[in-house]
Order: structure tokens, then sequence, then C-alpha cells
């Protein structure tokens, strides 16, 4: 009889109590979006009238891209009179980029609503942190991001950055809700998610491996051929990916210029430290060893031509340790004090 009452008890206060949480919850939630928002939204009008602020870097080939698409050329890059197949991105952030141009051409509008999906992922920071530490503050946890000056300048950006960081945290909330939970429809987002993440930046398809293992350990041991299922759907549209770029480039792989990072990243600067002369001399040093002849503009065959600057960078790398080091400490020092 008292066990029945207790329980009758808790089931009332239950009931009362949550709705007053859920409305506590979804105003501290509020402030959070409403206090990033408010940050990025101030950087986008202040920038608003210099249009080519966002065509800097890798940005203008982007554009091209969303561009190309947009016109009926696919997801391939316009030379001359020619229409050369990607091998260098993957097509997510294009598509992203093509859509807008329904409504205008302008890069601007793409760059208001990463504005809008930065704000979005300050909230489902604040989510994530409320799934995994329960008794913390989770809403500090997505103020903080929300009011990072670093991310909120990069949210205006034509780059990757953005999309990729609002769906892998959507993932990451989905995952440990589908773990929670053990329901099929936040395990169904997270793959949708995950792939949407490695098609928009393809280094995220590193992130499949140890998170479907987390997947594993969430619920997988009971529910061994869902795991399966969802482990399956993550990777098949990067594995369609790169069976094109099998058929197109004769190479499976999901992105021709990692190479590339290499040999911008490592060899330029190693070279710069050790004949202790300027980034950009260094460069045109690198660029000169490699192409003894000269750059003849697309490659017919990318995925060897960014091997060719993998094995450069790796024997620089490997001729000089010492050098490698210290860049890579000078780059360390300086990431944390910026």
């Amino acid at each position: 009889m008292l066990q029945a009452t207790l329980t009758r008890a808790f089931r009332l206060w239950r009931m009362a109590a949550l709705p007053a949480w859920c409305t506590l919850a979804r105003r501290r939630l509020a402030v959070v979006f409403l206090a990033a928002l408010a940050v990025r939204l101030a950087l986008w009008v202040s920038i608003f009238p210099t249009p080519d602020f966002y065509e800097r870097g890798d940005a203008g080939e982007y554009l091209a891209l969303a561009r190309n698409l947009w016109s009926g050329g696919g997801i391939t890059y316009k030379w001359s009179n020619l229409r050369i197949p990607i091998s260098g991105r993957t097509p997510g952030y294009p598509i992203f980029l093509a859509a807008h141009r329904m409504f205008s051409e302008s890069p601007r509008w793409p760059a208001l609503t990463q504005v809008f999906l930065d704000a979005g992922t300050a909230v489902i920071v604040a989510m994530c942190a409320a799934e995994l530490f329960p008794a913390a503050p989770a809403w500090a946890a997505g103020l903080a991001y929300g009011l990072e000056p670093v991310a909120a300048a990069q949210s205006l950006q034509i780059f990757t950055e953005t999309l990729c960081a609002f769906l892998l945290a959507l993932a990451l909330w989905l995952l440990v809700r589908s773990g929670r939970e053990g329901r099929t429809l936040p395990a169904m987002g997270w793959v949708a998610a995950l792939s949407a993440a490695a098609m928009t930046r393809p280094t995220m398809v590193s992130l499949c491996i140890p998170w479907s293992a987390a997947l594993w350990f969430l619920w997988g041991r009971r529910r061994p051929r869902r795991l399966a299922l969802c482990v399956l759907a993550a990777h098949l549209l990067p594995a369609l990916w790169c069976c094109r770029n099998l058929a197109v480039f004769g190479r499976f792989g999901i992105n021709a210029p990692t190479g590339s990072t290499y040999l911008d990243c490592e060899a330029i600067a190693i070279t710069a430290a050790v004949k202790r002369i300027p980034y950009r001399a260094a460069r045109e040093k690198v660029l000169a060893a490699v192409f003894p002849t000269g750059h003849a503009g697309f490659f017919a065959e990318p995925f060897r031509e960014y091997e060719m600057h993998q094995k450069f960078a790796f024997r620089l790398m490997r001729a000089h340790p010492l050098a490698m080091l210290r860049v890579h400490a000078a780059g360390a020092v300086k990431l944390i004090l910026s």
C-alpha cells in the first residue's frame, strides 16, 4: 500500500515538474541561440557592403562549382571550354551553395544561412552537454561556443567548416539519444547527419569507424542487425562517391588532394624553417622542385599527382625531423595563444 502511494505521488510530481523543467530548458536554449545569433548577425551586417570578403581562399572555387552545378554542368570545373570532373572536392558544400542560387547569386545569403546554422550549433552543443553531463550547467557550454569569436567569424566565410560543424554536432546528439533511448529514428538521423558531414568535408569519413564503435557500445550488443544496417548506411554516400572516382579517375578514394595538404602544411613550412626564408619564398622553392617544367593546369590523373606531392613532403619530413617538430610546436603555441 505504501509503495503504491509513493509511486503515485512520484508520478504526480513528475507530471507537474516536467513541464516547468522543459520551459526552463527551452528558455536557456533560446538565450544561447539568440546570443550566438546576435554576435554573428552583427558581424554579417558589418561586412555586408564588401562582397569580395566572401571570395577569399578556397571560397572562389566553391562558388565556381556552385555556379557550374546550377547551370547544369554537374559536379565539374569549367576550364576554358572544357568541363573537367572534380577530384579535390566532395559535392556536399557546392550543392548547399547552389541551392541559394534559386533566390540570389550573391554569396551573402549562404553566409546568412550559415549564421543561423552556427547559432543552431551552439544550441546543439548545449543539448549534447545535457545528454553527456546531466548535472552540469549545459547551457554554459552552448553559450561558450556561441560567444567564441573565432567560431563567430568563421561562420561568415564561404568554407565548409560551419556546415560541417553543424552536421557533426547534430550527429553526436542523435548518436547519444539513439543509444540512451534505443530508438530507430535518432539512429537514422545520425546516419544522415554523418553521411552529409562526410560529403561536405571528406576528412569526416575517419569518424565513421570510432562513432560506429560508440554506437555498438551503446546498443549494438543488443541490436546487432540494426547496428550493421546503420553502419552500412552511414558509409553508403561516401562509398558511392568513391565508386564515382574509381569510374572517372581509376582510383577508389573519396578525395584526391590529401597529398597537397602535406605539401602546403608540411613541406613548405619545413623548407622555410630549414632555409630560414619567408613562407612565400619557401613555397616557390617547393613548387619549383615538384613542378620543374611548370604546372600545366589540371592533371589528367589527379590522384597520381597528389601522391607525388605526398611523397615529396614525406621525404622532407624524414630528412628534417627536428625542423618538423619545431614547426608543429610553434604552430601549437600560436593556436593556443590565438
